[in-house]
């Protein structure tokens, strides 16, 4: 906290003035955030206060993130967020399992579609 506010906000204000040089086409910047999924409230203060900037957000499945933690991470239109899953992915197998990568695309199109059917997500399909 500083000022009785949290840090956090300070940082993205920060982000969202530098965020606004550069636009695409889509109306996302080439200056992104990274913004846990286990902390919702908090996500969905930021998009709010910065539509603009493309979001990282670890932490969902295996660290407790869901798909409802996630859903404010994405703009309506489906865009901005990139929802990452690495343990989700790489503890879907026994290391002795020779078939370890049907495992792998199994937990991708899973957490594809569980995101798909909770959340804004666009662009995706399993």
């Amino acid at each position: 906290m500083s000022n009785d506010r949290p840090v956090y906000m300070y940082v993205a204000e920060a982000v969202g003035q530098w965020s606004r040089e550069n636009l695409s086409k889509c109306g996302l910047s080439d200056v992104g955030a990274v913004v846990g999924a286990t902390y919702p409230t908090e996500l969905q203060s930021l998009r709010k206060l910065i539509p603009q900037v493309p979001f990282l957000v670890p932490g969902f499945g295996a660290q407790g993130g869901a798909a409802k933690d996630v859903k404010e991470a994405f703009r309506e239109d489906g865009l901005g967020a990139i929802i990452n899953t690495s343990r989700g992915i790489i503890s879907s197998f026994e290391t002795s399992n020779p078939k370890w990568e049907s495992a792998v695309q199994k937990a991708a199109r899973d957490t594809i579609a569980v995101l798909s059917e909770n959340t804004p997500m666009r662009g995706l399909n399993s």
